[in-house]
């Protein structure tokens, strides 16, 4: 019994330490940031009405990586705890330094996406993703450096652009954090992964203490992208050299809600540029992100967030139903993926399903060369990619 609770104590002792931690930190970030000029004032797509302190994210980062460093020094329980501290600290410690400069004199948006290229090539060099194999084939190294920097900077950016209501971005870390701890510790081997995640949860927890409507602080980028970088370098960790779906099933659903969003955003945003060429372009913001919905329909903030949570959990679950079923019941994983991915579609997608019935409807009453060949090319370039990787696939099966 004693064996026992010394083997899973880290699953309760660092968590709650990070917790702790993150209560005290943000306090003092609250009293702190605005005496150092980090206000966001209310105006624009902001929905506050009062300003409020902005960069509280770096009372996350300190709780979490605290946390997580007396973690890795009980060897007992930290298994290559050591090794994780020092490929999350190098990348973190760059993109904080970011976070908090562009909190304070909010930089230009090609500054930061060149600081985040930077950090993604940093996450290459310092792990094992230096190959992969796909259909057989393995990668060349640059490929697989730019597919690390693709999937590093969509979900920086997609935690930094879900971050649009009191308490989403925290309580949506929360949920994933719990989801891929479940997992490292039923199915992925993986205990040290399991607690890194659990001091996440818990230090995003302790900040939505004060983060939660009515909000006295803002995780701002410095806290929104730090979360992102954790799912981006511990989802890396699950999937497999030999890249199969399953592999990057886990890590996609598990922060499944904001790169849905990211997704419809792009989708959407294309879709108007295409209907109106002076509309704005995809970087552009607007106001019909899934929180911004959510509020209209609902009016309060309290209960977007809370619906947002429950569509969280809802990811999740289909994530952990379906790796639970994938060998003893493939068929029925496969289905409830399926039918989970056609209702969001169908729900939630309804602006980008009508605006993209629109720009189908003008182009086929008055089609337009360039319309038609920007929406063909996406079609063409897929079914290139996918005849070519049967061919490759075909000719390495034969000489094997």
């Amino acid at each position: 019994m004693l064996s026992f609770f010394e083997h899973y104590a880290g699953l309760f002792i660092f968590p709650v330490m990070a917790l702790f931690l993150s209560l005290v930190f943000t306090g003092i970030c609250i009293r702190l940031l605005p005496k150092l000029g980090y206000i966001d004032k209310p105006g624009g797509r902001h929905i506050h009405a009062k300003p409020i302190p902005r960069g509280g994210g770096i009372a996350v980062i300190l709780a979490f990586f605290i946390a997580l460093f007396f973690f890795a020094l009980d060897s007992k329980l930290a298994e290559g705890g050591m090794k994780l501290f020092a490929r999350l600290a190098v990348p973190a410690t760059v993109l904080g330094i970011l976070g908090m400069l562009d909190d304070r004199f909010e930089l230009k948006s090609m500054v930061k996406l060149l600081v985040q290229i930077l950090v993604a090539g940093i996450i290459w060099f310092s792990g094992d993703e230096l190959r992969y194999v796909v259909c057989g084939i393995e990668l060349p190294w640059f490929v697989s450096l730019i597919l690390c920097a693709v999937w590093v900077i969509g979900i920086i950016n997609a935690f930094n652009l879900i971050d649009g209501l009191d308490g989403l971005a925290a309580g949506l870390a929360i949920v994933s954090s719990c989801c891929m701890a479940i997992w490292f510790l039923i199915g992925g081997g993986n205990p040290a992964g399991a607690v890194c995640m659990l001091i996440m949860a818990g230090a995003c927890l302790g900040f939505l203490r004060y983060n939660f409507h009515p909000a006295r602080i803002f995780l701002g980028d410095t806290g929104s992208t730090f979360i992102g970088l954790i799912f981006a370098v511990i989802g890396l960790s699950t999937i497999d050299r030999v890249v199969t779906f399953t592999s990057l099933l886990l890590p996609l659903l598990a922060v499944g809600v904001p790169l849905f969003d990211v997704c419809l955003a792009i989708w959407r945003r294309s879709t108007r540029k295409l209907l109106n060429p002076e509309a704005g372009g995809i970087m552009d913001g607007d106001q019909d992100h899934l929180h911004h919905r959510l509020l209209r329909q609902t009016r309060k903030q309290t209960t977007a967030a809370l619906m947002m949570y429950l569509l969280a959990c809802l990811f999740s679950a289909v994530a952990l139903a379906f790796l639970l079923l994938r060998d003893s019941a493939p068929a029925i994983a496969y289905m409830i993926l399926l039918v989970a991915v056609v209702i969001c579609v169908r729900r939630l997608a309804v602006v980008e399903l009508y605006d993209s019935a629109e720009l189908i409807k003008r182009g086929l009453s008055k089609p337009h060369r360039g319309v038609l060949m920007t929406m063909t090319h996406p079609f063409i370039d897929f079914l290139i990619v996918t005849c070519s990787a049967l061919v490759s696939c075909f000719f390495m099966t034969r000489t094997l």
